[in-house]
């Protein structure tokens, strides 16, 4: 991600200008190289807001590769000062423009292209592990692939206000196809998946790992996970994400999150529906009887009947709070399961519930498929942003407690989250197999 953020933000800065030749930079020696001693050089580089800053013109050229530490190779055609050279390395046998993996890269490259970037993956490491199971649902495939590979380029075409990043890898990645993306109202995104859940390592190796494993068995009545609960589900799951309405007579929490849900569809559909819900609701009995030994209010279940659709819900009582208009976090949250035909769908509000539940009485079975294992879209920049304007006050105050920011730099991390949702308009990446493409639009 904060490849994409720094190729877009020079990009911007630099103008539409075509970019020279890559080796003709290198093999001259007019390539500036940063020497960086963390691993994670491309944070290192994005950190480096004062550079580009400066840009006036001009594209830019990235480059990482192994040395004694690892290193960021950076050229800047047009305005070479404003890089801090600390070295050239353009003789030896580290030099970039004859490695064989470079030369591979530099050939995917797109013409007309105003940023070009080259990474050594097996660089990456410890960062293409997965961190928890939604890390692993969203991000395991290419992670996966990259692991697998030796190298990614990535280039950026700007056509007006549209931006297209194209990132390509010798990883070796299937082909796959998605479901549509599910619509409902106030959504902020959605994503498509094909995920084969039944033999993917949704649990980190770790003790956290373990013991989530241990509770889902438990949840599962000690069903085998792999082949009789992940098994069941087929590899198309989707993801909606969506502003919540508050209810007047229940009130709006100081800190307000938006509602998100996962869509799938199950063999046997009916009869997994009762194994998901038994285990849904053991995992909402626990957290009642854990914030019950904490003396916090617990979660009310209920059920109601929407579409024809009987599904179970949970929601806090507000009867004892007393300022409405300043809830407590909890109230972000209404849990609900639905299952109906082939559909399980497990969601944080039983609002998001009813809505999709009139998306997928929508759909068509016959729905075309789109090819790749992972389409995502950003649809309402402009709710993100608005969302994160009424949550500022929360996220400021978040990062000076938890990383001991100042104010003041906290509140300016916040701004600028801000004004970059305000700027786009729409944005969609999608992933098939060794090829990922990045879709924006500004306003």
């Amino acid at each position: 991600m904060r490849l994409v953020c720094l190729l877009i933000a020079t990009a911007i800065v630099a103008g539409a200008q075509p970019s020279p030749p890559a080796d003709e930079l290198l093999l001259d020696g007019a390539v500036y190289v940063l020497q960086i001693r963390d691993v994670a050089v491309l944070r290192e580089v994005a950190e480096l807001p004062a550079m580009f800053g400066k840009l006036t013109g001009g594209a830019v050229t990235l480059a990482m590769y192994p040395g004694e530490k690892s290193i960021v190779v950076l050229d800047v055609a047009g305005n070479r000062t404003v890089v801090p050279s600390r070295g050239f390395t353009t003789e030896g046998p580290n030099k970039l423009a004859s490695a064989s993996h470079y030369q591979e890269a530099k050939r995917t490259a797109a013409e007309g292209s105003v940023a070009w970037a080259y990474v050594d993956t097996t660089l990456l490491g410890p960062a293409l592990k997965n961190a928890d199971p939604m890390d692993a649902l969203l991000n395991g495939p290419w992670k996966e692939l990259l692991r697998g590979s030796h190298w990614m380029s990535a280039a950026l075409k700007i056509d007006g206000k549209k931006l297209r990043l194209q990132a390509v890898s010798d990883g070796h990645g299937e082909a796959r196809s998605v479901l549509p993306n599910l619509a409902v109202p106030r959504e902020l995104g959605a994503a498509s998946l094909w995920r084969d859940l039944g033999h993917s390592a949704l649990l980190p190796h770790s003790s956290g790992g373990v013991l989530a494993e241990n509770f889902l068995e438990i949840f599962f009545t000690g069903r085998n996970l792999g082949e009789e609960v992940f098994g069941k589900l087929q590899p198309e799951v989707r993801l909606v994400v969506a502003r919540q309405e508050w209810n007047p007579k229940i009130g709006t929490p100081e800190v307000q999150y938006p509602a998100a849900a996962l869509v799938f569809r199950a063999d046997a559909g009916e009869d997994f529906g009762e194994v998901m819900e038994e285990a849904w609701q053991k995992a909402v009995g626990l957290t009642n009887f854990t914030r019950g030994q904490q003396a916090l209010p617990g979660l009310i279940l209920d059920r109601q009947t929407y579409g024809g659709v009987t599904f179970t819900y949970g929601a806090f009582s507000a009867r004892n709070e007393k300022d409405r208009e300043q809830l407590p976090v909890r109230f972000n949250l209404r849990p609900a399961i639905v299952h109906s035909g082939p559909y399980v769908i497990l969601s944080t509000t039983a609002e998001l519930a009813r809505d999709l539940i009139d998306a997928v009485n929508r759909e068509d079975g016959r729905s075309p498929k789109s090819g790749g294992n992972t389409v995502l879209e950003v649809t309402d920049p402009a709710g993100i942003a608005e969302l994160l304007t009424v949550d500022k006050r929360a996220m400021v105050r978040q990062s000076v407690l938890e990383k001991g920011k100042k104010p003041a730099e906290a509140a300016a991390e916040v701004d600028q989250m801000i004004a970059w949702a305000r700027k786009v308009k729409r944005a969609r990446l999608s992933i098939d197999g060794c090829t990922a493409q990045l879709d924006m639009e500004l306003n």
